[in-house]
């Protein structure tokens, strides 16, 4: 049965709402920030100092950036890549490539060397805007982040005026092995996207325009399109500042307070971190268990209302700071309702770089967690055979670089993830179509189901449902992240006293480490946690060889932090391993490990000194 979403075309049609955009292309963002002159548009760190940049300073920039592309030679739809720290650069690199009349080509700050030629080969690009510090594909030549700050834009400020159907970006959304797949979004798939956002905010705006600058913070990486919408194309739209700052809860926190910042743009996972942090605290100060107990008493409560009954966490992040927006991957309703209780708005929104890339947006105003709101009006949303969610609209990609074609079909891009609607229209994420469990009675699990129904447990941290396999089908099993002297098979029994009788998890393996691998965006690597939990059953049933627990009986804490966190055999570890480039630990992994650190010895580690660090 196919299940069609009606509420977003009902209420464009109520609203007298029309599909096509009244932009049309990327160019009229880069024209409308003049308006806001002198206001802040970015901030960020170096070192000590706070920089800053207005929206003045940004648009001669900008147009800056696209003459020195124009000199160098850019040929109009030309891909240019760019690649670098996220900050006021590269949001110029970015809206310079568009007045020139190019096509970008976004990298993380972290592509190396190897897979940047790959894609620049792929592409076709012959420039790439860059910190001085990164290497040029063959062929190509960089032009240094910033280097066109002393430029005088061109005589000609006109831009370049690409029609709604030519290519603003191709995005890279994999390609650390083999041939890496490029998304293409057109200037009408972006706008198209932002359409409904922007004009629900216009019919808002004058109930914020008496509140001036709104600075908000973010840690959204600049190459995905999630942080692009939020940290450019719909902030500047709105005239907010937008203030850079690395995804350590410290920095945040520090940051929220110092810039007063009204809230935050950023990942589940550092919420994640971030809710361990305020939790850490206050079991500090002996105040955790009432804490906790204030939040279930008042959970019901309007958001101001425990804004004012929980102070302690207010104080932390600062008194204006009032909304979370969240992203990039699924929001664990556990950190989802820890924040809302705590007096917080919190928004999540769903969507993929191929949609352009928001489907669906929640109301913060919605106190019920776990919804991913309702699809944006300019698109139709369904649910196809087996519940996945498909999506047809003029925010949906022409296809792919190259041939690919496979995942757009009459017009309708099959996600493959898993959803349900419920009465009034919103969505929900289950899982992935590759995910589900099918059990050797034939049944189909999802694993999100199973999920849900361990959040709220006493000492569960999180849970990734996976379906180990049998000689007939799967069994559901659960791998687990607990607190210390939680008892699993407890858990697991409450769990499946909520689960039908064909989702009951048979079998559970504890995970060692403090968290499960994930992507950058945060989502949860089920193929590695698949992968590790057939191995530790498989050790489970050896453990008792000769032999088996030597290797435990010399491995030091250290030793044993950092391989739990690395996701390796400690034994493999000597004295002059780096953190950063024999591990390859991200500053998130930083962060973990120094809160692990503090844990565990009871040492404060400088965080931004531990990517210098070797295990000796």
């Amino acid at each position: 049965m196919v299940q069609v979403s009606q509420a977003g075309r009902e209420a464009a049609r109520a609203a007298g709402e029309v599909a096509a955009p009244a932009r049309r292309n990327l160019l009229s963002y880069v024209e409308a920030l003049p308006r806001f002159g002198a206001r802040e548009a970015c901030l960020w760190r170096e070192g000590v100092r706070w920089r800053r940049r207005t929206y003045a300073e940004l648009h001669r920039r900008i147009l800056a950036c696209a003459a020195a592309l124009s000199a160098a030679g850019l040929r109009r739809g030309e891909p240019v890549l760019i690649q670098g720290p996220d900050g006021a650069d590269w949001v110029e690199a970015l809206l310079g490539t568009f007045w020139a009349g190019g096509v970008a080509v976004p990298l993380e700050g972290s592509t190396p060397d190897d897979l940047r030629a790959r894609i620049a080969a792929r592409a076709g690009g012959r420039f790439l805007l860059a910190p001085p510090a990164t290497a040029p594909p063959d062929g190509a030549r960089r032009i240094d982040f910033g280097s066109w700050g002393n430029l005088a834009p061109a005589a000609s400020a006109a831009g370049a005026d690409p029609a709604p159907e030519e290519r603003a970006e191709i995005i890279f959304t994999s390609g650390t092995t083999g041939d890496p797949k490029g998304v293409i979004l057109t200037h009408g798939n972006l706008i198209s996207d932002f359409a409904p956002i922007e004009r629900a905010y216009r019919k808002r705006e004058r109930l914020v325009r008496p509140f001036g600058a709104l600075r908000f913070l973010t840690t959204l990486p600049l190459s995905h399109m999630f942080g692009q919408a939020l940290n450019v194309f719909l902030a500047f739209t709105m005239g907010l500042t937008v203030v850079f700052v690395p995804p350590r809860p410290r920095d945040v926190k520090e940051a929220a307070r110092r810039v007063k910042a009204w809230g935050l743009f950023t990942v589940p996972r550092l919420l994640d971190l971030l809710a361990a942090e305020v939790r850490r605290a206050l079991a500090d100060e002996g105040r955790l268990e009432t804490f906790l107990r204030r939040q279930e008493r008042y959970a019901d409560r309007p958001f101001y209302v425990q804004a004012l009954l929980f102070r302690s966490v207010q104080r932390m992040f600062g008194w204006r700071f009032r909304l979370i927006v969240s992203g990039g991957a699924a929001l664990p309703e556990p950190v989802d309702q820890f924040f809302r209780r705590s007096g917080y708005l919190v928004v999540q929104g769903y969507g993929l770089t191929e949609t352009a890339p928001i489907v669906s947006i929640s109301n913060p105003f919605d106190r019920r967690a776990g919804s991913v709101g309702r699809p944006l009006a300019i698109q139709e949303v369904k649910l196809g055979p087996g519940g996945e969610v498909q999506v047809r609209g003029p925010n949906v990609t022409p296809g792919y670089l190259g041939a690919d074609q496979e995942a757009i079909e009459d017009g309708w891009f099959r996600t493959g993830d898993l959803g349900e609607f419920d009465d009034e229209g919103r969505l929900r994420i289950r899982g992935r179509v590759k995910e589900v469990i099918v059990t050797p009675e034939g049944d189909n699990v999802f694993p999100g189901d199973v999920e849900s129904a361990f959040q709220g447990l006493p000492g569960v941290r999180g849970v990734c449902a996976v379906g180990l396999p049998l000689e007939r089908g799967e069994r559901v099993h659960a791998v687990l992240l607990l607190e210390p002297k939680t008892d699993a098979m407890e858990v697991v029994s409450h769990a499946n006293e909520r689960l039908l009788a064909k989702q009951r998890v048979r079998g559970h393996t504890v995970w060692p480490e403090d968290d499960f691998p994930r992507t950058s965006t945060g989502k949860v690597r089920k193929a590695l946690v698949l992968e590790r939990a057939l191995a530790l059953e498989h050790n489970t049933v050896t453990s008792n060889a000769p032999g088996a627990t030597q290797a435990s009986s010399w491995t030091g804490g250290v030793r044993r932090l950092v391989a739990g966190l690395a996701r390796v055999r400690p034994e493999s570890l000597v004295e002059n391993t780096r953190l950063v480039e024999g591990l390859g630990f991200a500053s998130l992994d930083l962060v973990e490990l120094a809160g692990a650190f503090e844990d565990e010895f009871g040492v404060s580690l400088p965080e931004d000194r531990l990517g210098e660090a070797t295990i000796g």
